[in-house]
């Protein structure tokens, strides 16, 4: 307990630090041609969304594993027993790189880049297939079965 109390002040001094320097006015700064006032404050925030995405996604990457069994069991175009294995192995394997990412963007928050390396950048909490989140970012193999279905064969 006593760790985790330490760990936190010291990542809040880290960010009161940081944030501290950002504001700092360098009085040498218009020597070398670089200002701060060109920057906007976005630019000087950024970090903090860094540090809040990769919290959120180390915290709740194993949430992917139930999310995406159940929403493929659920609404999945195959067999139960596919959906099942599916939603697992899509489950297990998106939980691990959100956990992973989350990691190195909680480690390197305050480094650049500033920009999301998932897509989506957070977690998304809703039940639906794999097929259709495929169908929503324009992959051309959406939908496609396991095997045929066609009467006959």
């Amino acid at each position: 307990m006593r760790y985790a109390i330490r760990t936190l002040f010291l990542l809040l001094l880290l960010i009161q630090a940081s944030e501290s320097w950002a504001q700092y006015d360098d009085p040498y700064a218009d020597d070398e041609g670089y200002s701060y006032e060109e920057h906007s404050d976005v630019d000087r925030y950024q970090f903090r969304q860094k540090l809040r995405r990769g919290i959120t996604n180390l915290a709740a990457g194993w949430m992917e594993i139930p999310l995406k069994t159940v929403g493929e069991i659920t609404f999945g175009r195959r067999s139960p027993l596919e959906n099942m294995v599916v939603g697992l192995f899509v489950g297990t394997t998106r939980g691990l790189e959100r956990t992973i990412f989350g990691v190195w963007e909680t480690g390197t928050f305050y480094l650049p880049p500033y920009d999301p390396i998932l897509k989506p950048e957070y977690p998304e909490f809703s039940l639906r297939s794999i097929s259709d989140e495929n169908e929503d970012y324009g992959d051309p193999t959406a939908g496609l079965r396991v095997g045929s279905r066609a009467g006959g064969e």
